[in-house]
């Protein structure tokens, strides 16, 4: 099977079909590193190219309206985790690694440590967030876990 990409001497590669293309290659990359053909992805050392910005994505009402009833069942252990993110933007790592001491109640912050950047920053908490956290440490406080997020298998 042979792709034409839509390319002619006329039209020059746009930074959003350079971005697609890494993105594409990167996912296949990354199903050939799950099932151990190669070692590594070497799509993910790939820096921005010089003026091309980074977006940010946000989900959409109506994709977060899709995604959460689709937490029930054997991913109901991920609501918590999806909720927090949905209202934080916290990073994967950064939930992960939340332990009681990182919310402060009084103040309505999450303090963040370790993040991506070596940059510790305090993060606002809403209403949702703040009683999705408070049963979060009264489980670990209760179950004497360090983290909010463990894994019971391990």
């Amino acid at each position: 099977m042979s792709v034409r990409l839509p390319i002619g001497p006329r039209r020059e590669l746009d930074f959003g079909l350079l971005r697609g293309l890494r993105v594409c290659l990167s996912k296949i990359l990354a199903i050939a590193v799950r099932d151990r053909k190669i070692a590594e992805n070497r799509c993910r050392h790939i820096n921005l190219l010089s003026g091309e910005k980074s977006r940010t994505r946000y989900l959409s009402p109506d994709e977060e309206s899709r995604l959460l009833p689709q937490l029930v069942d054997s991913r109901a252990h991920l609501l918590p985790m999806v909720i927090l993110d949905l209202n934080t933007g916290l990073r994967e790592m950064e939930l992960l690694s939340l332990k009681s001491e990182h919310i402060d109640f009084h103040r309505r912050v999450i303090y963040v440590k370790g993040t991506k950047s070596d940059e510790d920053r305090e993060v606002p908490i809403n209403n949702t967030v703040r009683n999705l956290l408070t049963e979060l440490v009264f489980g670990a406080k209760q179950n004497d876990h360090e983290y909010l997020f463990t894994n019971p298998k391990t």
